[in-house]
């Protein structure tokens, strides 16, 4: 393969990189190959807090780099120059911020460039703002030549897509963060949740909606798709599901279960989107649907173990609250505790008290503050 060849390739794979279809170690391994580098590297660096990471390095050892990050970056005289001059785009040799003589007479040099290499340096600021310089940095060491002229043209035409490819890498990493914090967040929820395509398909669920799964009580999933044991239910939800356009009525029902508990509160809604396409990852802008399943039985199960851990209460008086937050008078807590009204009225104080509440209104609001984290228990 000649140069040009090589170089096409290369832009291709920086895209790549950017769009995290390969790793961007690939494409800095083939320009220390290309150019005949002894480090070509990727890092982003605080010139204000002396902090920094390098994220690809091919030809510096894993430990070095650590060591780099660690303590290096700190003592690093070329940013310590290149955040004052340097913009975005800007293509520099390391003796346009700090002359080579001053360079070899420096810790950073001495105790770090120069053991692994790293002597004569080319790079392309990737992204600059006061608190975070990023860099595609380019070395040779000590007995090779500076770079030539065609390195440098090469290095400039490679300039704007590895911008580019940059700032899309950029994109998509914090939009997979705010993926992944989404979904976390639907895992904290007291409720099953799924997530499913335009035809039912499921596409996520949360860590209780496995849980409703997991007692097989009249909802299960065959074929991908989440179905319902109850015929009625099925058939109402299927006809949601097969309508040719998403509206926004979506569907609500009161689905039984085999095992004769409190039936499940189903609702079935369109995911919010443009022209009724899910805004909503991991559907990335697919059609889709959002169905939500309330377990009245399970909201009934108050967490205790945090009721009391929280607010300091006893057994006593942790299941005296459940049962006054769940509707039960306080003579009819006394026939279930199989104790005196006066107890029950004394232990209701106590419970009153140690939850900061004046009445069973908010006595109510406060245990259900309990429910969101009841599924990290």
């Amino acid at each position: 393969m000649d140069r040009e060849q090589a170089l096409l390739q290369l832009v291709g794979d920086v895209y790549a990189a950017g769009f995290g279809a390969v790793s961007w170690d690939r494409v800095t391994y083939q320009v220390r190959d290309l150019l005949g580098c002894s480090v070509v590297a990727i890092h982003a660096d605080d010139p204000i807090s002396g902090e920094g990471l390098v994220l690809s390095n091919p030809g510096l050892d894993p430990d070095e780099a650590a060591k780099y990050e660690a303590y290096y970056i700190s003592q690093n005289p070329w940013l310590a120059r290149a955040a004052s001059v340097v913009s975005t785009g800007t293509l520099f040799h390391g003796e346009d911020l700090v002359p080579q003589r001053e360079l070899r007479r420096s810790e950073y040099y001495n105790d770090f460039a120069r053991p692994n290499a790293i002597d004569r340096a080319l790079a392309v600021c990737l992204h600059c703002e006061p608190d975070l310089i990023a860099f595609f940095s380019l070395f040779k060491p000590p007995d090779r030549e500076a770079f030539s002229e065609d390195e440098v043209e090469i290095v400039r035409l490679l300039s704007p897509h590895l911008r580019r490819a940059a700032s899309a890498s950029r994109t998509f990493q914090l939009l997979r963060g705010e993926r992944r914090l989404a979904l976390e967040a639907l895992d904290l929820l007291p409720r099953g949740v799924a997530l499913l395509d335009a035809v039912g398909q499921v596409v996520f669920i949360n860590r209780q909606m496995h849980s409703i799964l997991f007692d097989d009580d009249g909802i299960f999933i065959s074929g991908g798709r989440l179905r319902f044991s109850d015929s009625p239910s099925q058939k109402t939800f299927a006809s949601l599901l097969g309508r040719p356009r998403l509206d926004a009525s979506g569907g609500a029902r009161r689905v039984p279960r085999p095992s004769y508990g409190s039936p499940y509160e189903v609702v079935l809604t369109p995911l919010p989107g443009s022209d009724g396409r899910s805004a909503f990852a991991p559907l990335e802008g697919r059609r889709g649907w959002l169905l939500l399943v309330v377990d009245p039985d399970l909201r009934r199960r108050r967490p205790l173990g945090r009721l009391k851990r929280i607010y300091g209460l006893t057994d006593a008086e942790a299941h005296v609250a459940d049962l006054l937050a769940a509707g039960r008078t306080v003579r009819q807590v006394a026939g279930i505790r199989g104790t005196s009204v006066n107890t029950i009225k004394s232990q209701a104080r106590a419970v009153y008290g140690k939850t900061r509440v004046s009445s069973r209104a908010e006595l109510v609001g406060r245990l259900s503050e309990l429910e969101v984290g009841a599924g990290l228990e």
